[in-house]
């Protein structure tokens, strides 16, 4: 449009600072000892000389100075793995001037000790660090040790493919992955502030990389990285950061990988090395972290460069663990009258090349509602992401605008596309504090690795305007407003203990949320069943937050075995399920079809028959059957472990074992249950035993001998035949002396 009273003038405004920056780089691909910010996140793969060196001094303190031996641990080293290579490793060594000491390692595993004598060196697989152990006699006081590992490594870009959908939240992780769920040093995952941000972002959500994914973009939106704090030097509890809004790389990986074990999704901290553009591009300490998903392990998440789903090739991995490490080296020495002195280990890293890659190839467009609108007027830009890719993507897209437009909001998104799907996301700009010309202005959308792309909206005063309101009504549903915001409690009750009828006994039940939003007033009933204060349907109400588990104990009482109902109320929204129980009556026993003669004679056999009977449902743990006579001793004894049947004994027993007379013959079962109460039942047969006068003699010698315990009757006989050998002797020897008179 021409400008009143003047001739007609087109404007082109100038690109943002970024956009700039990329179009007039330098080109630098003749030199492979710098990494380009645009080639940064497509690189294939690069190849470094990695030195890591320090030094340890051994100070006096008293004359009787003495060091016997210095072990240095070095946590920091070059790990090998899927995405890096070690080509080679050398150890370094100076003491006293000397020349270095060089060991060459071709393997980090298994253990390596090998020098010259005054120095040995140990890899250890067990702790994945560098152990030198140093023999020190002969050093003087106040010595200088040099120490060090110097690495040829080829880094690969490197990222997980994840090819379907894994349902969240999710919880049947192998058992090796249960310590990265868990709170751990500047990790607090168990802070309330940082649950309460975690289900807020991943409400609504039931696709674990999308969970993943837009935990890693809110971190990287709403985080501020910073080095004019005091976190520079001093590492704060991912909760502070959440706090203040504000922290370096690695407590942006700490709050990142916070709220993830807050929602029951394992992750770990990674310590190494990338390069960095600041003070004209260098290698520098970096952390990371990667993010365990169930059926293709572990994947990396760098928040800090907004590297979603894979990091690129000038990571270099140094450690990992729980969190960050909180020193590199440490020292063990034995000795007296001496301390060490520790230097900062130095790291060095030069470039040897460098292998070229591509953009993903992702299918990205960006067209405006309206090519053309008024000066002061809002426009929508939608754009598309199409992935032809068969694995997920996790891109960051950047709307670069120029002076005189603005967009609302951030002008950046992080999206995940779905292997073979395609997202739209709309973002609103206002051109607004423009002069009265036309005004073309370029638009560009740009991504980490997957290229861009561009449109063009001319202003001027004579096209249409829109309002916010106008647009908003015309976006397309954001993340937030696309959300299925799905309620779910899986319910599972157990019988925890033994129960009998009439008594109390404990039935455990396990929620868990399988849902999408976290459950404020969620109530769990049984029924069927009698509570504590013999309330006929007791009721637990619990908080379930999203991706939890709650075990809750009801203490209960039944009268009868068989499936019992529970309900579980929430959001609106109820459901039945069933459990089983397993309420036995106390095990008890019968004896029965007692049969036995009323009359014996001495000296002769006769039976016992009876019947030990299982009256109850359920089973003694243990039975224990006695057969005895009324003040006699117990004659036979039988012993079940579980009784299952009822059982029929038919006994043979001797009328030698009665007294003369009526004898009350006794039958005694023994029994316990699950808990070990013991109970007893009897029954008794009364038997009468006539004896004539010829049996008398041998009732009385029987009775004798059986009265008498068999020891004392074996002193007896011995007594008695001793007895009879010395009168024998004295008889024979009173028949000489006769003789000879």
């Amino acid at each position: 449009m021409a400008k009143k009273g003047g001739n007609p003038k087109i404007y082109i405004p100038v690109l943002s600072l970024l956009f700039i920056l990329l179009l007039v780089a330098p080109p630098m691909s003749a030199s492979p000892n710098l990494i380009r910010d645009d080639e940064l996140a497509t690189l294939k793969s690069i190849r470094i000389n990695l030195s890591l060196t320090s030094r340890v001094l051994l100070e006096s303190e008293g004359s009787d100075f003495r060091t016997e031996s210095l072990s240095v641990y070095l946590s920091l080293l070059p790990r090998e793995g899927s995405c890096q290579s070690i080509n080679s490793i050398n150890l370094l060594h100076e003491s006293g001037g000397e020349l270095p000491l060089k060991l060459s390692v071709k393997n980090r595993r298994g253990d390596l000790i090998r020098g010259g004598g005054a120095i040995k060196y140990a890899m250890k697989e067990a702790d994945s660090s560098l152990k030198m152990e140093m023999a020190t006699d002969g050093l003087n006081a106040d010595s200088i040790i040099g120490y060090g590992a110097l690495a040829d490594i080829t880094s690969r870009r490197c990222g997980g493919r994840v090819t379907k959908k894994i349902t969240f939240p999710f919880f049947d992780y192998p058992p090796e992955i249960a310590g990265y769920l868990n709170a751990s040093g500047n990790i607090d995952s168990d802070n309330n502030l940082i649950k309460q941000r975690a289900y807020k972002i991943v409400r609504g959500k039931n696709d674990y990389y999308d969970v993943v994914s837009s935990i890693a973009g809110w971190v990287n939106e709403n985080i501020n990285y910073s080095l004019t704090t005091i976190t520079s030097k001093t590492s704060q509890n991912a909760s502070w950061v959440l706090i203040n809004r504000r922290g370096v790389c690695d407590e942006l990986t700490s709050l990142f990988i916070a709220l993830l074990r807050s929602v029951n999704i394992p992750a770990r901290f990674i310590s190494g090395l990338s390069w960095s553009n600041v003070n004209g591009g260098r290698f520098q300490l970096h952390g990371w972290a990667e993010v365990y998903f169930p059926g293709y392990g572990w994947i990396p998440w760098d928040v800090t460069y907004d590297e979603q789903g894979f990091v690129d090739a000038s990571h270099i991995i140094l450690g990992e663990g729980y969190d960050a490490l909180s020193s590199s080296t440490k020292f063990v020495w034995l000795g007296r009258d001496e301390d060490i002195k520790s230097y900062p280990l130095n790291i060095n890293v030069s470039l040897i090349d460098k292998e070229e890659g591509g953009f993903l190839p992702l299918n990205i467009s960006v067209e405006p509602y309206s090519a053309s609108v008024g000066i002061g007027s809002y426009d929508l830009l939608r754009v598309k992401v199409s992935n032809p890719l068969p694995y997920y993507i996790s891109e960051r897209i950047t709307i670069a605008g120029a002076k005189g437009m603005a967009v609302e909001g951030s002008p950046r998104r992080n999206i995940m596309v779905k292997p073979g799907g395609s997202i739209i996301r709309d973002f609103i700009v206002r051109f607004s504090g423009l002069k009265d010309y036309v005004y073309v202005f370029p638009i560009k959308l740009l991504t980490i690795r997957s290229g861009g792309s561009s449109a063009n909206i001319t202003v001027a005063d004579s096209y249409p305007s829109y309002s916010l309101s106008q647009l908003t009504r015309v976006k397309t549903m954001d993340e937030a407003q696309s959300k299925k915001f799905l309620s779910g409690v899986d319910v599972r009750c157990s019988q925890s203990s033994t129960a009998y009828e009439n008594e109390s006994f404990n039935i455990s039940c396990t929620l868990r949320n399988s849902g999408t939003v976290g459950i404020k007033n969620l109530s769990l009933c049984l029924y069927g069943l009698l509570g504590e204060e013999n309330n006929p349907a007791p009721c637990k109400h619990n908080f379930l937050p999203i991706a939890s588990e709650k075990t809750v104990v009801f203490r209960v009482k039944g009268d009868s075995s068989g499936v019992k109902s529970g309900r579980v109320f929430y959001n609106g929204e109820s459901r039945t399920f069933d459990f089983m129980t397993n309420i036995n009556d106390r095990p008890s026993v019968n004896i029965s079809s007692l049969a036995f003669p009323a009359d014996v004679e001495f000296n002769t056999p006769f039976h016992l028959r009876f019947r030990i009977e299982k009256t109850s449902r359920s089973s003694p743990r243990l039975l224990n059957v006695y057969i005895m006579r009324r003040g006699g001793k117990q004659s036979r004894e039988w012993h079940f472990e579980g009784f299952n049947q009822s059982r029929n004994f038919d006994i043979e027993l001797n009328s030698l074992s009665l007294r003369r007379g009526d004898n009350e013959i006794i039958i005694k079962a023994e029994f316990s249950d699950d808990k070990g109460r013991k109970s007893v039942v009897r029954r008794s047969a009364d038997i009468h035993m006539g004896i004539s006068a010829v049996e008398w003699p041998i009732y009385i010698v029987n009775t004798i001998f059986r009265r008498v315990d068999i020891l004392y009757l074996k002193l007896l006989v011995v007594a008695a035949f001793s007895f009879g050998i010395v009168i024998g002797f004295i008889l024979r020897g009173g028949g000489r002396i006769n003789g000879k008179s």
